[in-house]
């Protein structure tokens, strides 16, 4: 069982962002930024609030593996597994996708890019995210993001049958290699 973020853990991570604020230029602040933490960090689950000092929308979002993000999950895994465990390019045939929403699985820590920039729109599934696609593992159901910055995890545990619904069977997505 995985442990979830608790609400102050949460607020620490939101407070470990929020003073990229101070980059501004002081003219464009209204508000000094030893005020404008502490104002935020309550209020930006939700809908969100106006930033004190730059006006910008700071919200906290809870994010989900989507059926289509979890159908890229296992296709991905086929056509790794299928190619000899190396690089899968994101714009292969098999996964074609509409968006980067797939990028966000690596919140759940289920695929990861390579260090390398040279070697950008490639990914590899983690062992967690070859196990959840395999129905070996399982995952929270939600990830939490502040300015595009990885907060934590929480929610019940979900499978990878779960997350592809009821539109789709696990066992019935196949790739041509």
């Amino acid at each position: 069982m995985h442990e979830d973020t608790t609400d102050e853990e949460l607020r620490t991570n939101v407070r470990a962002h929020l003073p990229q604020l101070h980059k501004m230029p002081t003219h464009v602040r209204e508000m000094p930024i030893r005020e404008v933490v502490p104002r935020l960090v309550d209020h930006i689950v939700g809908e969100g609030v106006p930033c004190p000092a730059c006006k910008q929308r700071c919200k906290m979002y809870r994010r989900k593996v989507t059926s289509a993000m979890a159908v890229w999950l296992v296709k991905m895994v086929l056509v790794w597994d299928g190619t000899g465990r190396d690089w899968v390019q994101s714009n292969h045939p098999e996964l074609k996708n509409r968006g980067g929403d797939y990028a966000k699985l690596q919140l759940w820590g289920l695929i990861r890019a390579p260090k390398n920039t040279k070697r950008a729109g490639r990914w590899q599934p983690t062992k967690l995210g070859h196990r959840f696609a395999n129905k070996k593992a399982t995952i929270h159901k939600y990830a939490f993001t502040y300015n595009d910055k990885y907060l934590g995890k929480r929610g019940e545990q979900i499978t990878i049958d779960d997350a592809l619904g009821s539109k789709f069977n696990r066992d019935e997505i196949e790739v041509a290699l």
